[in-house]
Order: C-alpha cells, then sequence, then structure tokens
C-alpha cells in the first residue's frame, strides 16, 4: 500500500481522501475507531455473539430524542434511536473485545521497527517530522536496553 501511495503522491501526504485532502490525526483516528467496530463485529459473528433487543431497548432510554438535522432542530424517531443505542452498545462492546490503536501508537511503533531493523536514526527522525533529532534519542533509549538490540548492532559496526 504505501508503494502505491509514494508513486502515486511523490512528495506530500500519503493518505488522502476521496477529495483528495490530505488525512488529518481526527480523521485516522475516526477510521481507526471505524476498522475497530468492524473488527468487533466479525469477532461478535465467530462468537456466536448478537446484541439483543433487550440490551438495545436498554441502551436507547439514555439517548437523547432531541437531535439537529440541516442545522435545525428535530426529534429522532423510534429508529433513529434503536439505531443510536446499537452504534452506542457496538462502541462500548468493541472497547472490551478489539485493542485500541491510533495515529500515535501506530507512529511509535514504526519508528521502533524502522530503529530496530537498523534504520539510521537521524533518518527515521526527518521521515517522523521531527525538527530536533535527538527527541528520537529521548523517546526511544528504551533500545539501548535492550541486549538482542545492543548485540545486533555490535555485530552490524563489526562487519
Amino acid at each position: 500500500i504505501t508503494r502505491r501511495l509514494v508513486a502515486k503522491h511523490p512528495t506530500g501526504a500519503l493518505f488522502r481522501n476521496s477529495r483528495g485532502n490530505a488525512w488529518s490525526t481526527d480523521s485516522v483516528n475516526s477510521a481507526v475507531d471505524r476498522l475497530r467496530v468492524r473488527m468487533c463485529k466479525a469477532e461478535m459473528e465467530r462468537m456466536g455473539e448478537v446484541l439483543s433487543d433487550e440490551e438495545i431497548d436498554r441502551a436507547a432510554k439514555s439517548v437523547n430524542r432531541d437531535c439537529t438535522r440541516n442545522g435545525q432542530p428535530a426529534q429522532r424517531t423510534k429508529w433513529q434511536i434503536r439505531a443510536h443505542a446499537r452504534r452506542r452498545l457496538l462502541m462500548q462492546k468493541a472497547k472490551d473485545v478489539v485493542p485500541r490503536y491510533s495515529l500515535y501508537s501506530l507512529r511509535h511503533s514504526w519508528a521502533t521497527n524502522a530503529l530496530k531493523r537498523g534504520l539510521d536514526s537521524l533518518t527515521v527522525a526527518i521521515l517522523m517530522g521531527h525538527q530536533d533529532p535527538s527527541m528520537l534519542a529521548k523517546v526511544y533509549q528504551h533500545l539501548s536496553h535492550n541486549p538482542e538490540h545492543l548485540l545486533d548492532q555490535a555485530r552490524r559496526a563489526a562487519s
């Protein structure tokens, strides 16, 4: 995916919406949350679990009937209230079933893996957009405490 996106957008943001605008942090996290709900639904299906009508009805009691449509105050229909309650229950269930991912954790994982694979820290810092490469040394110093990583780096230096 990354190779295809780099070829398509050689400069600037790789990840873009259908209109060509770069993803913001919020849009990435929202996409991850939607993926989390889909993963939860798949896991529930695999386990044979379904949200019961009783659960949905209980959750529907706490849904606010007032809403806004096209900037105007409106009332949710019974169907809309149940749909809202169902979505809310699925989000809550997803929190219990699927781990939370965020742009920050994905970014941190990428940097850790890049450093473990031997990419030099200056390059990683530049690719991550750090103004000061010394920040990388502060944040990822935990790698220097990993004996396997140190041994691998010593072997690289010796070869």
